[in-house]
């Protein structure tokens, strides 16, 4: 009974490190897509920003969207600052504004290229 125990025991922990690392190095996230550095650049240019928090899971969706050229992006995170978010009206996260509006939400690379009028080829 013991013995039996102990090896459960020693199947869970392999199996718990195991599926930490696939988790911890992101191996299920998403990839962004290959135009993203092209429309971060546009979104960029054309004044766009985008309202985050590093506590929201809708965020880090967005994020993930852009992958590395989230960092191209204007971006406040309402975390650390909370006046710029209340000055421009934000009320939930993640909200972009382009050309004057607000839009709540997880945005597909698609649905911001069509909001901004910038060129997507996904």
């Amino acid at each position: 009974m013991v013995e039996g125990l102990a090896i459960a025991s020693v199947v869970c922990i392999v199996m718990v490190v195991f599926l930490s690392f696939f988790v911890f190095t992101g191996y299920f996230v998403a990839k962004p897509a290959p135009g993203a550095n092209a429309l971060a650049k546009c979104l960029t240019y054309k004044n766009a920003t985008v309202y985050v928090s590093k506590y929201c899971s809708h965020c880090a969706e967005q994020k993930a969207l852009f992958g590395d050229a989230f960092s191209l992006l204007n971006s406040i995170d309402c975390a650390d600052d909370q006046q710029a978010c209340a000055r421009a009206g934000v009320g939930a996260v993640p909200t972009w504004s382009i050309s004057g509006k607000h839009y709540e939400g997880t945005q597909t690379l698609e649905r911001l290229a069509e909001l901004s009028g910038c060129a997507w080829n996904s």
